[in-house]
């Protein structure tokens, strides 16, 4: 979704989603990380920034996944989802929602792409904001 054009929706516009916590957008996605978020991880996880950094990051730019794991889950997704709900990035915050500010300020929302099985449940019923 690097295509800024589909970043069309504002804080203003009709949308809606329910979560069906079926876990499937934890799965192959790359989701980087800023020093905040680092620090609101370590802080979830009760280890230091640096531990956070060596155990659950890849290269300290963005969260791990398991390895050779069917689907490429995010390291902190447990048998009952997120383990680190609390301290999750934004990006997770916002899904289905992408976030894109642009030099002048203005911030701009698009749909991410969901899991063709994805339990959840969109509508307009709500505003993006």
């Amino acid at each position: 979704m690097s295509d800024a054009s589909a970043f069309s929706l504002t804080r203003e516009s009709a949308f809606s989603y329910a979560c069906g916590r079926c876990s499937r957008c934890c799965h192959g996605k790359r989701i980087a990380l800023n020093p905040y978020e680092i620090a609101r991880l370590a802080e979830e996880k009760q280890v230091s920034t640096g531990e956070l950094i060596e155990r659950f990051t890849e290269d300290g730019v963005a969260l791990a996944v398991v390895a050779g794991a069917p689907g490429q889950p995010c390291v902190f997704l447990g048998e009952r989802g997120c383990t680190v709900h609390g301290g999750r990035p934004l990006a997770c915050r916002l899904y289905p929602l992408g976030r894109l500010l642009t030099p002048e300020g203005e911030e701009r929302f698009a749909e991410v792409e969901p899991h063709p099985q994805t339990a959840g449940v969109y509508g307009k019923s709500g505003t993006v904001g």
